[in-house]
Parts: C-alpha cells; structure tokens; sequence
C-alpha cells in the first residue's frame, strides 16, 4: 500500500515526466548533496532505478558480473536515500556526523533512520516504473536509451558522494550509533 501510495504521490507531483529531458527534479549538477533534501533524495532514486535498468539490461546480454556491478551501485544509491535523511538530521540538530550523539537526539536519529528506510524502498520503485512506462509509450525507443544514459552519466559523476554515504553509514552502524534490525 505504501508504495502505490508513493508512486501516486510522485506521478501527480512529476507532472508531464515524460515530455522531460531528465529524470532529474534538481536538475543534473553534481554534487547531489549541495540540493535540498527532497530534491537529493529523489535523486539518488533516479539513480538507484537508472543503474537497475542498465544492470537489467546488462544481464540479459550475458553481462552478467557487470550487470552485478552495476545492481550493486544502485543499492548504494538506495541506501544514500536513508542517509541523506540522517545526515540532514544531524546537520538541522547542529551535530558533526563523527562526533558522540547526545542521547536526546536518539529518538530523532531513529525518526530519520526509518522515514529514510521508507523513502529508500519506495521511491526506486517509483521512479523505475516511471522510467519504464516511458519506454512503454515511445515512439523512439534510442531517445530513451539515450535519457537513461545522460542519467547514467550524472550517477557515475556522484557515485563519489554516494561512496561517501555508504561509509558514513558503515561507520554509524559499527559504532552502535545507527541500530539496523537482523534479517531472518
């Protein structure tokens, strides 16, 4: 239900997506973090669905190590959604991401974690599904190709900023400062 209810929201609020020449709300500068939070976010879900569809496609070539490569820069991505969250906590609460987070803060830093978590599983999805539903409709199947690749192009020149969060969350989850429940 969440994510239909996502979807709903970013399709009335995308407007003609698919007269668009990018994907990209904020525009295509690099980096993402220099934006604010809802256009950063939606960003890095551009790029978590791009690099899906590109791993997707290298797949069904035979491609299939950078078909995972690739996937798994789009996890990177998604996970750059949740910590963009909690790292625009830190910097609105005045705390410095490596220092000690006073314990008052605790409940906030959950509050992000998780409303981070939620955005980071459904609005991939949705912008996949936008992305795909273009290609559904179009006349010119190479204007597409060639979208997905001008996307491509601006993930890769941020993938040094999303390396940066995947460390930054590496480093908050061994510090016991970000808690994420075990998988079953």
């Amino acid at each position: 239900m969440i994510k239909q209810l996502t979807l709903i929201v970013f399709l009335i609020s995308s407007g003609n997506a698919f007269a668009e020449t990018s994907w990209f709300r904020g525009g295509t500068t690099a980096p993402f973090l220099k934006q604010s939070l809802i256009i950063e976010t939606d960003s890095w879900a551009t790029c978590a669905a791009v690099l899906n569809v590109v791993a997707d496609r290298l797949r069904a070539q035979g491609k299939d190590n950078l078909g995972k490569f690739y996937g798994n820069a789009a996890n990177g991505a998604e996970l750059s959604i949740a910590i963009a969250h909690v790292l625009n906590f830190l910097q609105n609460a005045g705390i410095d991401q490596n220092g000690d987070i006073p314990p008052e803060y605790a409940k906030g830093l959950a509050r992000a974690w998780n409303v981070g978590k939620m955005a980071m599983e459904g609005l991939p999805d949705a912008k996949r599904t936008l992305i795909m539903a273009e290609l559904e409709v179009s006349d010119n199947p190479d204007k597409w190709l060639e979208k997905v690749m001008d996307a491509f192009n601006v993930c890769l020149a941020n993938v040094d900023t999303q390396h940066m969060y995947v460390d930054v969350w590496r480093e908050m989850v061994s510090s016991g400062t970000l808690v994420v429940p075990e998988t079953q």
